[in-house]
C-alpha cells in the first residue's frame, strides 16, 4: 500500500471512531473497544489517533462528553443528574468536576448564564445587530467562500418557506470529514474531495443535497477542534473508500430557518435561531445542525449564501 493509500486507510478508520463515539455516548466506551473499531492494536490506535486528530483518544471522549453536556445545558431542561448520565459520566459529582475543569465554572453557572444570554438576544429589538458583535471566528467571514468555490458549479435552488418546522426523512450521505476547525481552507479541501469523488461516479446531480454538518458550537468547543462534514446525499447502497465516508442523517422533525447572507453574517444566523428557538419553546434534539446549501453566491444577483440551517427538535 503506497504512503497516501495508508493514511487515507488510516483516516478512514479513525473516523469510524469519531462516528461511533458521537453515537455511543451514553455507553462506558473504553479504549480498547475504540481500537478494535479502528482495527488496530490499542498502541498504534493511541499513537495514530493522536497524530491525526491532535489529541489523546481518552482527551477526546473527555472533550465531547464535557461540551456535549454544555450544549444541553444550555438547550433543555433535563436535569443535571439525566445530563450527566447521558453524556457518560459515573457520576453527577465527576461530571460536575470535568464540567468546572473545561469552563472554570459549574454546569448550573453555565445553564443560568446562556439561558439568559439566549433570552436577552430573543428580547431584544436590536437582536440582528448584537448577533452582528458576537461573531468571534477569525475565519468565519470566508467560511462560505470556500463552499461556494466548490459548489457553485453543482447546487440546483430549491423553494423553501423562510421559516418552517418540517419533518425530514432518514438521509444517508457520503461524506469528507474536517476535524481541524470551522477553517476556510480545511473545509475547501474537504469540499473539493468529495465532489471530486462523487462527479465522475454520476451522484451530482439535480436530487443531490449539499449538507454541511457541523458538530460543535465555537462558543463551547476550541476553534480549531470544531467538526466539519462537508456531504452529498447518496442512494442507498453506495459504497465508499478512503477518506469517504458515509454517514446517516437521522429523520425526525426540524426547525428550519432558511437564510440569504453573506459569508460573515453565518454565525450571526446561527445566535438569531437560537434565540428564536428558545423564545418560541423548541427544544433542540441532541443531534448536529445541518445546513442545506440551495445556492451559492455565485449565482445570488447581490452575492450572497442561500442557505436553510436546520436544527432538529423534540
Amino acid at each position: 500500500m503506497t504512503d497516501i493509500n495508508l493514511i487515507r486507510d488510516y483516516i478512514k478508520r479513525i473516523n469510524q471512531v469519531v462516528d461511533y463515539v458521537e453515537a455511543n455516548i451514553d455507553k462506558d466506551i473504553k479504549l480498547q473497544d475504540l481500537a478494535e473499531i479502528a482495527c488496530f492494536s490499542q498502541y498504534h490506535f493511541h499513537r495514530i489517533f493522536n497524530m491525526l486528530m491532535k489529541e489523546t483518544p481518552k482527551d477526546f471522549l473527555r472533550r465531547i462528553r464535557v461540551e456535549r453536556a454544555a450544549l444541553m445545558l444550555k438547550s433543555t431542561e433535563q436535569s443535571m443528574g439525566d445530563i450527566a448520565f447521558y453524556c457518560g459520566f459515573s457520576s453527577q459529582a465527576t461530571f460536575s468536576r470535568a464540567f468546572k475543569d473545561r469552563f472554570r465554572v459549574s454546569p448550573s453557572e453555565w445553564k443560568k448564564g446562556e439561558r439568559q444570554r439566549l433570552l436577552s438576544i430573543s428580547n431584544s429589538k436590536e437582536c440582528k445587530t448584537e448577533s452582528k458583535n458576537e461573531q468571534t471566528l477569525k475565519n468565519s467571514k470566508l467560511y462560505f467562500e470556500y463552499v461556494n468555490k466548490f459548489l457553485s458549479n453543482y447546487r440546483i435552488g430549491k423553494t423553501e418557506m423562510k421559516v418552517s418546522i418540517q419533518n425530514f426523512d432518514e438521509m444517508q450521505v457520503a461524506y469528507v470529514a474536517n476535524h481541524e476547525g470551522y477553517n476556510e481552507e480545511k473545509i475547501g479541501i474537504a469540499w473539493e474531495k468529495v465532489c471530486a469523488w462523487a462527479g465522475p461516479k454520476g451522484l451530482l446531480n439535480q436530487a443531490t443535497n449539499y449538507i454541511g454538518i457541523g458538530f460543535d458550537d465555537p462558543k463551547v468547543t476550541s476553534p480549531d477542534k470544531c467538526r466539519y462534514y462537508a456531504c452529498v446525499t447518496v442512494p442507498k447502497g453506495t459504497e465508499v473508500s478512503g477518506e469517504v465516508g458515509l454517514y446517516k442523517i437521522s429523520a425526525g422533525r426540524y426547525a428550519i430557518y432558511r437564510v440569504e447572507v453573506y459569508g460573515n453574517e453565518i454565525e450571526g444566523s446561527y445566535i438569531e435561531f437560537g434565540a428564536w428557538l428558545t423564545a418560541n419553546g423548541y427544544e433542540p434534539a441532541d443531534s448536529p445542525s445541518l445546513e442545506i446549501y440551495h445556492t451559492t453566491a455565485c449565482d445570488h444577483p447581490e452575492g450572497k449564501f442561500d442557505m436553510s440551517i436546520c436544527i432538529q427538535v423534540k
